[in-house]
């Protein structure tokens, strides 16, 4: 398995041909589908603590900041990715 490969990138500008070669690892594909999947399902955990406490009927899981709930409150958006 190679770990590290060129990938040869063209973009046409009229008149001219650009080609940029990027030396890109595995790592690199990893890691930008694990940010994807991040970016997509953290939103899902501030709207499942939203959906929560509507539902017991509170507006913030705590008192401890004033004005902005809990930790919990400052931190829903992690629930699901924990």
């Amino acid at each position: 398995m190679e770990l590290r490969k060129d990938y040869t990138i063209s973009y046409h500008i009229p008149f001219t041909i650009i080609k940029l070669t990027l030396p890109l690892k595995i790592i690199h594909f990893h890691t930008f589908f694990l940010g994807l999947f991040a970016s997509l399902l953290a939103p899902l955990g501030g709207l499942f603590a939203s959906g929560f406490k509507r539902a017991i009927k509170i507006k913030d899981f705590a008192n401890l900041i004033p004005g902005h709930g809990g930790l919990t409150d400052r931190m829903d958006c992690q629930i699901l990715m924990v």
